[in-house]
């Protein structure tokens, strides 16, 4: 496994194919995702939302981790956080990246505390991912912030002033199954400021694959997944009530993780 997320990401850029990630809600996912990046030999990243980095991750459960995926080629990241003790707790237990999401707040302190996490991060190996503007439906992530649109000036200033590994920008993309309206200027915009700029693209579950393969030659070099795979889910434990009459929960278990491997493979396949 590459042991730097952040060589990974400058290979991606230089290769045009984004890395992509994945919204975990428990371990069985993680194992199927690990395990279907070392079958495709494609590097992924699972992302805990704050909810779930507080239901699963601890000192324990995440040396455990560490250790179990080592020779995988998984990375894991802190995703939509603006608790600053969550962030330090994550920095401690050597988290591959953290995106710290201070879309909500005033630009000027969305300014300062991104450098300020930047700053602690900063000879650690750790990826930053910084937002600007807002991105739709993020109840589920805990940011209550209203919907205004990006302005042009303060993307500027943003990118100008701010320290980070990796960039969020609102062009118009939304959580959930549906279609994100995306305004490609913006993105073209941000690489006119900075050509090395590294974009995440958010909300892709409501997004044809096509699409984005074909703009991750603006600079994308992550992909967040999350709703597809809530909805996978649902699928998954109807599929299982069909199959079988009575509950047996090692069955359960294997029948989830087996087709979770095919659902991770296919997407990974899908982009290579």
């Amino acid at each position: 496994m590459v042991k730097s997320l952040k060589k990974v990401f400058k290979n991606s850029i230089l290769k045009k194919k984004p890395i992509l990630a994945f919204n975990i809600q428990n371990f069985d996912q993680l194992d199927a995702l690990a395990i279907s990046s070392k079958i495709n030999n494609i590097n992924v990243i699972a992302q805990f939302s704050v909810k779930y980095f507080d239901k699963l991750i601890n000192k324990e459960s995440f040396s455990y981790i560490k250790k179990k995926y080592k020779k995988y080629k998984i990375f894991f990241f802190l995703d939509h956080c603006n608790n600053k003790n969550k962030i330090i707790k994550a920095i401690k237990l050597r988290f591959d990246g953290i995106m710290y999401d201070g879309s909500s707040l005033k630009l000027i302190d969305n300014i300062k505390n991104s450098n300020e996490i930047f700053r602690k991060i900063k000879n650690k190996n750790i990826v930053l991912e910084t937002e600007i503007g807002i991105i739709h439906n993020q109840k589920d992530y805990g940011i209550k912030s209203k919907y205004s649109p990006l302005t042009y000036p303060d993307l500027k200033m943003f990118i100008k002033k701010t320290k980070f590994h990796i960039i969020a920008i609102a062009a118009g993309n939304s959580h959930g199954l549906n279609k994100s309206n995306i305004d490609l200027e913006i993105y073209k915009y941000a690489i006119k400021i900075d050509k090395k700029i590294k974009l995440v693209f958010h909300g892709a579950s409501g997004n044809s694959i096509n699409y984005i393969k074909k703009i991750s030659k603006l600079n994308l070099v992550k992909i967040n997944y999350s709703s597809i795979l809530k909805k996978e889910m649902s699928k998954l434990f109807s599929s299982y009530n069909k199959k079988f009459k009575l509950f047996d929960q090692i069955q359960f278990e294997n029948f989830i993780k087996e087709n979770l491997i095919k659902f991770f493979s296919n997407l990974l396949k899908s982009y290579k």
